[in-house]
Order: structure tokens, then C-alpha cells, then sequence
């Protein structure tokens, strides 16, 4: 968890990525309420319950968690690094029913059916699959909704050339972490049973998940040095299908009308993990890519925020 730490520019890392990331589309909400059955906050739908309580795993600087504050009577955030949840502390003052908790995804330590949502916003990716399937199918109630959502990298600035330049960076940031091992991520297999194995092994060191027949570590015990793991954010479906956890699964895909200039758009790159992990071994920005997207996105953005789209990928599951 140490590539989400660090101070790649003014205020931290946390705070930029606070900053410059989106929140979730507006219309999520709504679907999830619709599904779970319950009413969002000032829906007067007759017969429909009040939305109570949201869990939002992996929550970060507690972006996705403050979405809901005005949409449910209580939302828990559950964040296992320590400046990303201080971040979201700090940015939630303001709400009274938001509480946020130091645990992992696959161990919550949230009461047995206390939650009519589990979300998981842009983080699904880096946590146990399985066993966060199960732990959300416990927290739920009875035809709870869970929701992995996922943004399309980078957004529909209406630019090609500045799209152009944001995917040219991100592939030189991805070659130079592969060379030089930055906050190594191990890529998980769904298809190879020992690398399957392997990555049960590695997770009891970077995620604090046991290998079958063991405990579970804490977030302390969990050691930051050790490989990230990472699975395949096209794959999600299928493991929530193959999961067992759900009765019934499926994608749908949200648009979401944002704005942005040139500085937001290479602010979204510095807010990545690996970004972060280069900076903080000694690269500067000019060696990563950073100054030719900024000159991009300064001649075809300009700094005046102008619409751009995104793409939002949910995976539903009901319990």
C-alpha cells in the first residue's frame, strides 16, 4: 500500500488525488436504490423504504464514500491505508453520518446483514476478489445490491490529441514500473492454479488475506513492502458469477458529464498509484512523460474547463 502514500505535489498525494479524480456518475445512486429497493434521500416513492445504510470498500480519500452522505441515513467507509483515510476524515467533517473504518475489504468487521448497499468504487481491482465477494453477500441484507464501478481511462476530453498524449504517458508509466520494479504489482491469473496459489501467498503479506486453513492478518500486521496484487479489471463479472455469492449478476454502463482543463487532465495522472511510486524513487516528471502531456494538454485543453465525458462500468451483483 506505500505506492498510495507519498507527496508528489502540493498536499500530498492523497489530496491530489482527492482532487483531481471523479466522483461516481449521478445515476448510480439511483440505479442501486432501485435494485436494493429502498428510496434515496427526498424520494417520496410510496411504499419504498429510506436507503439506510452504504458501505464503501476501498474508500480512499472518501470521495465515493461522501457521494452518498446526502443519499442514505449512514455510509461507512472502509480504508486500510492510513493517509487516504486521514484525507477522508479531514474532507468529511462536515457529515455527521459518515464513519470511516481502518480494515480490508475481505474483513470488515461490520455487523451481519446491516447494509442495503456495498459499493466498491475503483478499487476492486486491487483486493481479494473472492473472499470480498463473500464478506460483501454477509454484510448485505436480503437482496442487498453490491456495485463495482469503474471508470474508463482517460475521459472523452473532446480532444483526440490530448486523449492521445494522457494514453502515451500512461504506457511510458507502465514500462518504466515493469523495468524498475516500482511497488512491484503481481498480476493474478484466473486461469493458471499455481499462479492462483502463489498470489494466495503474496496476499497474506501485501493484503493481510490467509492462505485456506489460515488466519486472516490485520491491516498493522500487513507488510507495505511486499508485491501489490492486482487482478483484471475485465474480469470481474465472471469471478462475481463463479463466486457463488450473488443470485444474480450483471454489467451495465453509465456516462457521466464532467469538466476539465489541462491541469485536471495531468492532475489524473499524477493521482495514479504507479506515478506516485516513480516520483518517489527519484524520477522527475520530464522522465516519465509527464512534461510532454502537460504541453499537450496546455496547447489542445487550454486552462479554462471545458465538458468532457466519462465512462462507467458497474458490475452488479444481488444478494
Amino acid at each position: 500500500m506505500d505506492r498510495f502514500t507519498g507527496e508528489p505535489g502540493a498536499g500530498g498525494y492523497a489530496a491530489g488525488y482527492d482532487r483531481f479524480r471523479p466522483a461516481p456518475p449521478d445515476m448510480l445512486a439511483v440505479i442501486l436504490a432501485r435494485m436494493a429497493g429502498v428510496a434515496l434521500a427526498g424520494d417520496t416513492t410510496p411504499g419504498l423504504p429510506a436507503l439506510g445504510t452504504v458501505v464503501d470498500l476501498g474508500s480512499g480519500t472518501g470521495l465515493s464514500t461522501r457521494y452518498w452522505a446526502a443519499r442514505a441515513a449512514r455510509v461507512v467507509g472502509v480504508e486500510p491505508t492510513d493517509a487516504m483515510r486521514r484525507q477522508a476524515e479531514e474532507a468529511g467533517r462536515a457529515f455527521t453520518n459518515i464513519a470511516y473504518s481502518r480494515a480490508f475489504s475481505h474483513e470488515t468487521g461490520l455487523p451481519y446483514q446491516s447494509a442495503d448497499i456495498v459499493s466498491c468504487s475503483q478499487s476492486l481491482h486491487w483486493m481479494h476478489p473472492v473472499l470480498t465477494f463473500r464478506e460483501a453477500a454477509r454484510v448485505l441484507r436480503p437482496r442487498g445490491v453490491f456495485a463495482a464501478s469503474d471508470y474508463d481511462w482517460p475521459p472523452a476530453t473532446g480532444s483526440w490529441e490530448a486523449d492521445a498524449a494522457y494514453q502515451a504517458c500512461a504506457e511510458r508509466v507502465d514500462a518504466l514500473a515493469r523495468e524498475h520494479g516500482v511497488a512491484p504489482v503481481v498480476q493474478v491469473s484466473d486461469d493458471d492454479p499455481e499462479a492462483q496459489a502463489e498470489a494466495e501467498a503474496l496476499a497474506a503479506q501485501s493484503l493481510g488475506v490467509a492462505p485456506a486453513g489460515r488466519r486472516a492478518l490485520s491491516p498493522a500486521a500487513a507488510r507495505p513492502s511486499a508485491p501489490v496484487l492486482h487482478w483484471d479489471k475485465e474480469r470481474h463479472l465472471d469471478r462475481m458469477r463463479r463466486s457463488g455469492a450473488f443470485r444474480y449478476v450483471r454489467e451495465i454502463a453509465i456516462h457521466q458529464q464532467d469538466a476539465g482543463n489541462a491541469d485536471r487532465l495531468v492532475g489524473l495522472m499524477l493521482s495514479q498509484g504507479s506515478v506516485n511510486s516513480l516520483l518517489k524513487l527519484g524520477f522527475h516528471q520530464e522522465d516519465i512523460g509527464i512534461a510532454q502531456l502537460r504541453e499537450a494538454a496546455a496547447r489542445c485543453l487550454g486552462p479554462e474547463p471545458r465538458p468532457w465525458v466519462w465512462t462507467c462500468r458497474v458490475r452488479l451483483g444481488i444478494v
